[in-house]
């Protein structure tokens, strides 16, 4: 539990790190998204203009994420041994 908790404070101070670097940078924009939003794809074509289709999931674990299984992914241990 402890590097979780350690982890969480390193992320927080990250992002103020980060944040505070671009409020001292006029020139610099931030764009802060929640990944886990399911239409992603469209707020990320509405803010760059870039088609949605080009926004996905990609090296998604999907042990976690099984509904993202697509025909193309393996999961690691399926993969042949060399």
């Amino acid at each position: 539990e402890s590097s979780s908790k350690e982890f969480s404070d390193w992320y927080c101070k990250h992002v103020k790190r980060v944040r505070n670097l671009v409020a001292q940078n006029p020139s610099h924009t931030l764009v802060e998204v929640d990944i886990e939003d399911p239409e992603l794809g469209q707020r990320m074509e509405d803010i760059f203009g870039i088609d949605q289709s080009c926004w996905g999931s990609k090296k998604v674990n999907i042990m976690i994420h099984p509904e993202l299984n697509q025909s193309g992914v393996k999961l690691l241990n399926s993969l042949p041994r060399k």
